[in-house]
């Protein structure tokens, strides 16, 4: 099995998604709900439309811009956008999100990266958190805060949520053994993993970078085994854990994807799973979540 797990180790999942994972969406029916507001605020920005952009908000919201500016209530923020596409035409809105965790019933916290795309300007992007709330049964939001992303010092900041990964580690079964390593690289811009997969008829090594996509506001993974095979993925948290979606070409030329899902358990233990893996378009089983241990000895 664990021979199994190494080859899609490397080798699976993008089915690429913003904002809201699908798994959390299909048991929770208010997250659909959740993500079409989060999409209506986009595609309301994206046509200058002030008036939808502040009933987007309740009536005690509060929303702090990346140059510090504090704006409460619905009033205050049309104003705000009003004055704002006078000033500016043609402005445009991406947001990409890289987490959403629900903080209390009918309460979701989001996190991630925006970025204000103008005609004559250079692109500006600030990181935010966004408390979204229940609202006479509509998701509006209550809170947000943006903050100016550094443009110099690496990307340790957007990484760092990550950190629980540094260390060695170890999971076996009676077939096979997979040892990996992880630590940061110069500057903390990257995470490198090392892993050896080993059964009785083969090893497979295998190197991963984890890094910041600054022109998605996503993380991603670039993966290398020493069979030939190779793995590109984007990295989302989603309340305590973390999903990975990943498209792989395999050593013979196939193409693979899967959705592997890591979460972490205490200081020394995470589990991993590996589900929706396909290889040139065909359903395979998903494989059995496993419990990676870290290495005796051994820490952070």
């Amino acid at each position: 099995m664990l021979k199994m797990l190494s080859l899609f180790m490397l080798a699976a999942v993008l089915i690429a998604r913003q904002g809201i994972a699908e798994e959390s969406a299909k048991n929770c029916p208010s997250r659909k709900e959740l993500h079409r507001a989060m999409q209506e605020y986009e595609d309301a920005f994206n046509r200058a439309d002030a008036k939808q952009l502040a009933a987007c908000w309740t009536e005690a919201g509060q929303y702090v811009t990346a140059s510090g500016a504090r704006l409460e209530g619905p009033d205050a923020i049309h104003k705000a956008y009003t004055k704002l596409f006078a000033k500016k035409e043609g402005l445009r809105l991406q947001t990409s999100t890289s987490r959403v965790q629900s903080i209390a019933p009918d309460v979701v916290l989001e996190e991630g990266v925006v970025r204000l795309i103008s005609e004559n300007e250079p692109p500006a992007e600030a990181r935010y958190e966004a408390i979204h709330v229940k609202d006479d049964g509509q998701w509006k939001l209550s809170r947000v805060r943006e903050t100016v992303m550094s443009a110099s010092g690496g990307h340790h900041e957007q990484l760092k949520e990550l950190q629980w990964m540094v260390g060695q580690w170890t999971t076996r079964d009676d077939t096979a053994s997979v040892d990996s390593q992880c630590q940061w690289t110069k500057n903390k811009s990257f995470l490198k993993r090392s892993f050896c997969v080993q059964d009785d008829a083969a090893q497979v090594d295998v190197t991963q970078y984890i890094g910041w996509d600054a022109s998605t506001g996503q993380i991603r993974s670039w993966s290398f085994d020493s069979e030939g095979g190779f793995e590109q993925g984007v990295w989302r948290q989603v309340d305590h854990q973390w999903i990975v979606d990943a498209t792989a070409t395999l050593p013979d030329g196939r193409r693979g994807s899967a959705e592997r899902v890591l979460k972490p358990v205490d200081d020394n233990t995470f589990t991993w799973r590996s589900v929706n893996r396909q290889v040139d378009g065909r359903l395979l089983p998903s494989l059995d979540e496993v419990t990676v241990i870290r290495a005796k000895g051994t820490s952070r």
